[in-house]
């Protein structure tokens, strides 16, 4: 595998790769095989901030 995390801010629900899943995210976190998911939010949505880098690690 070439990636060890995804970080996941803002994206449509309807993407290409989700299969039979609700979302992309629900795709990566329900299933074997992908690299570990970090979903980055603020103020209960999903948003790419410095202090959501600082939450995923």
């Amino acid at each position: 595998m070439n990636y060890r995390v995804v970080l996941f801010g803002p994206i449509p629900h309807s993407t290409s790769g989700k299969n039979d899943s609700s979302s992309v995210i629900a795709e990566m976190t329900s299933k074997e095989g992908y690299p570990r998911v970090e979903i980055l939010s603020g103020s209960n949505e999903l948003k790419i901030t410095k202090s959501g880098f600082r939450k995923a690690y």
